[in-house]
């Protein structure tokens, strides 16, 4: 369950099984590890960076969709709330941080201009065959207009 990992730009994570009881058993054990195992608090760092990894609606249907999270509540609303709402009572500890490590790469991942360029980009412009057709089309009539403007020139500075 906390065998996180990220390598060559994919974030592997277990998969995790929602049901009924998932989230009264978690807060149990975040109540126990908060209260008797205060130099390990594994749980308490999983359900932290899922609860960052989990901050829409979207997020937790792209954690659906790839088998990360297998729902067995229906809802996938239902799903997502019981997600963050497991970190309401988490404490961070910045020192003891179990996914430290894997947190800066993440963030160094996330931060840099060309992979926050090319996620974009995948999400706005390539989301559909249709959004990467019009795009292509643009592009392509982009170029036309910069081959018809260079013909213009080209054509008038020839015949003078």
């Amino acid at each position: 369950m906390f065998d996180l990992h990220f390598s060559n730009r994919v974030l592997e994570i277990p998969k995790l099984i929602i049901t009924s009881v998932t989230q009264l058993t978690t807060r149990n054990t975040l109540a126990f590890e908060q209260r008797r195992c205060s130099w390990e608090t594994y749980v308490n760092d999983y359900v932290m960076i899922m609860n960052r990894l989990v901050s829409s609606q979207k997020d937790m249907d792209l954690l659906l969709k790839h088998g990360i999270i297998e729902n067995k509540l229906g809802n996938t609303i239902e799903v997502s709330s019981c997600v963050n709402k497991l970190a309401n009572r988490v404490i961070m500890k910045p020192n003891d941080f179990y996914f430290a490590s894997l947190w800066e790469e993440l963030n160094v991942f996330s931060t840099s201009p060309w992979n926050t360029w090319k996620a974009n980009l995948k999400q706005n412009y390539f989301s559909t065959p249709w959004a990467i057709v019009s795009v292509i089309a643009a592009c392509l009539l982009i170029v036309l207009t910069i081959i018809q403007a260079v013909c213009s020139v080209l054509s008038v500075t020839t015949n003078n």
